[in-house]
């Protein structure tokens, strides 16, 4: 006995079958969803301000923690960056 036949799929409904599925896998955000900002009240606007900046001090102390565990060092702040080289150089004595 044989198997019956799917109906094959025409090309262009394929194709829009594959392009919907790469579009949907797609959608979403991947990692940790934010919280938005309230949109009224005093407090509320304060107490978020208030964590976000808690939240930034903490995630730039876990940076520096991982760097060092790495052996990485600190990143120079942008002034005390080295430059490039003297603007007039003088020969070698």
């Amino acid at each position: 006995m044989s198997r019956p036949r799917l109906p094959a799929l025409p090309v262009p409904a394929l194709a829009a079958l594959a392009l919907a599925a790469l579009t949907l896998s797609a959608c979403g955000k991947v990692g940790e969803l934010e919280r938005p900002a309230p949109l009224w009240g005093d407090k509320a606007k304060a107490d978020y301000e208030a964590q976000q900046k808690a939240d930034a001090e903490a995630k730039g102390r876990q940076d520096a923690q991982d760097r060092a565990a790495r052996g990485h060092p600190a990143p120079l702040p942008p002034d005390s960056a080295p430059s490039a080289g003297p603007s007039d150089p003088q020969p070698p004595q």
